[in-house]
């Protein structure tokens, strides 16, 4: 659902105005937006942070398609983090 959500947030405590907790370097802003822009997706969903934002719209205006290896190397590092909506076990 977010292309810079790095899960739920794990405590009351918020640094950001989110529902989740955010990624916050350039690096990971920009790792899962050029993620999502390279999926067959029509948009990506902005933050409602406004400093997250903008490091997004500098992320978009460098856009470049990620190649396969390095979308294989994020799923795999995704796998660390705790999802924002769990499967439920049946």
């Amino acid at each position: 659902m977010k292309a810079i959500a790095k899960g739920p947030w794990a405590t009351e405590e918020r640094g950001y105005n989110t529902w989740y907790q955010p990624f916050t370097t350039q690096e990971e802003i920009d790792e899962g937006l050029w993620f999502t822009s390279t999926q067959p997706v029509a948009t990506a969903a902005s933050s409602s942070d406004i400093k997250i934002a903008k490091m997004m719209i500098d992320t978009a205006e460098r856009f470049t398609t990620m190649n396969e290896e390095k979308q294989r190397e994020l799923i795999k590092k995704g796998l660390n983090y705790k999802p924002l909506f769990p499967r439920i076990k049946k």
